[in-house]
């Protein structure tokens, strides 16, 4: 073979080589209909950060840790906006650009086709360590040891080793809670000694630097509780306790519950049929603390719930009991009306009040959510109907007429006012019974347009007639027609 054909071979060969190196170095193409997010993760003092990991939050997810030089890279993001949550360690995570909480994190966009270049520095650290040792002096082994921020956050937590020592390394310079817990040995305690209801002493950390938290258990002791009916004097007998994290159960009236560190803690009495009880009581070492509870006995409302329209028993439909001064946001269902539509709301104490109905989630919503009216149901509690009840007292008979769900539906023809804006559509969720609509309509109210008129038509579940709102120039016009599902 002569040398000019051994060059060409070699030639093309080297080329071969080189492109086949260049593949193997290069990153892996991403698809094209989606973005990426790159970039370098530095310390505080500007040193490389390895093994750090990084979720991208948004459109989509994607998650990844730094190399050896800190740099990262996060493929296959659905295009959109995205937060770059990063996690120096487990439990401490920090957002792009040196943001503590998500709320304050910076927002990147993705787009397809294109890296979006991220670089973060980690916030300043720090360390913090110390020692537990019980009343004598003597080291506590395998006590918990949980730090936590202020507001509660960055949960971590470890335990004492053999001598009693903790080391909490990497964490974000700040103002943390020091929490120790062992339930054998009855210690439940924040760091300086504080136990029960006394907040805890905050313990700052600052960076490059290690705190110091050296504590000493707090003397143990017990509680003698007993109980008795606060209508009839009698003792109860069955009933259940908390306090300093210990709980305890008594079949006999009476309760110890031991040990106890002492200081003041907040003691919760439980009895079938009865309200749960709430106390303060202060414990000393060496002494036997005594506390008498009175419970007072539950208060309920019986009720059916039926059809409107065939006075049917209705299934599956919870019922709630609220006061005026406690309403709350539907998020629970306290009781279900059974086969024969009886339900019983318990639990309650002696008072007024109001009635919610509402579908039980995951069931068909053939009936709206909707306050228990007079005979019929009403869109605002300050309409319903009360309901008074005694200490200890079931009342019952009240009957639940449900209205069946309906729809609403509407259209701005007026070309120059925008698609019905806030023209029941403002209302979530979707409305489905009749007792909702006076609730949508003052959301209607408050968004109607302002520079033009407008005529809207719809249909929604509401026994009244259709009703006519008219406004002057400049004002919205509509007549909403509302009829039952």
């Amino acid at each position: 073979m002569d040398r000019h054909v051994r060059r060409r071979l070699a030639l093309s060969t080297a080329v071969v080589v080189a492109a086949a190196v260049g593949l193997a170095g290069a990153p892996a193409q991403a698809d094209p209909t989606t973005g990426s997010i790159i970039g370098q993760v530095v310390t505080d003092t500007g040193a490389r950060a390895a093994g750090v990991r990084l979720t991208a939050v948004g459109n989509s997810f994607g998650s990844g840790v730094t190399d050896a030089d800190g740099n990262y890279r996060l493929d296959n993001l659905a295009p959109g906006d995205y937060r770059l949550r990063v996690e120096p360690r487990a439990g401490m995570s920090q957002y792009a650009n040196q943001k503590r909480f998500y709320f304050q994190a910076d927002v990147f966009a993705v787009r397809a086709g294109e890296s979006t270049s991220v670089n973060e520095t980690l916030l300043p650290r720090g360390a913090m360590r110390g020692r537990l040792v019980d009343t004598d002096g003597s080291p506590l082994g395998g006590v918990q040891v949980a730090i936590s921020y202020l507001d509660g956050s960055a949960f971590l937590d470890t335990s004492t080793d053999a001598d009693g020592r903790w080391l909490f390394e990497d964490i974000f310079a700040g103002r943390y809670q020091v929490k120790f817990d062992d339930y054998g040995r009855g210690i439940h305690q924040s760091a300086f000694g504080r136990t029960g209801i006394a907040k805890p002493d905050p313990v700052t950390v600052i960076a490059g630097q290690a705190a110091e938290v050296n504590d000493t258990a707090v003397a143990r002791t017990s509680m003698r509780i007993t109980a008795t009916d606060s209508l009839s004097g009698a003792q109860v007998m069955s009933f259940s306790a908390f306090a300093a994290g210990s709980f305890a159960s008594s079949d006999t009236g009476e309760l110890l519950l031991s040990p106890v560190q002492a200081g003041t803690h907040r003691v919760d009495v439980f009895a079938d049929g009865y309200l749960g009880a709430f106390n303060d009581i202060s414990l000393v070492p060496g002494e036997i603390a005594q506390l008498a509870v009175r419970l007072v006995p539950q208060s309920s409302i019986e009720a059916t719930v039926v059809d409107a329209q065939t006075g049917q028993p209705v299934p599956g439909i919870c019922v709630d009991a609220y006061q005026l001064t406690l309403a709350v946001a539907h998020t629970a269902c306290g009781s279900v009306s059974e086969a024969d539509g009886k339900v019983k709301v318990s639990g309650l104490r002696a008072g007024a009040y109001q009635l919610f109905a509402n579908p039980v989630d995951g069931t068909p919503h053939t009936y709206g959510a909707q306050w228990v009216g007079f005979g019929r149901g009403t869109g605002r509690q300050l309409h319903a109907k009360s309901f008074v009840v005694g200490t200890g007292e079931t009342l019952q008979g009240p009957v639940i007429r449900l209205d069946r769900a309906g729809t609403i539906s509407g259209g701005c023809p007026h070309r120059t006012v925008p698609p019905c804006r806030g023209v029941m559509s403002g209302c979530s969720p979707p409305i489905r019974s009749a007792a909702a609509a006076s609730a949508c309509r003052s959301t209607r109210r408050a968004a109607t347009p302002s520079t033009s008129s407008a005529r809207t038509t719809g249909r929604c579940s509401s026994r009244a007639a259709t009703r006519r709102r008219s406004g002057a120039a400049g004002s919205a016009t509509g007549t909403w027609h509302s009829t039952s599902g």
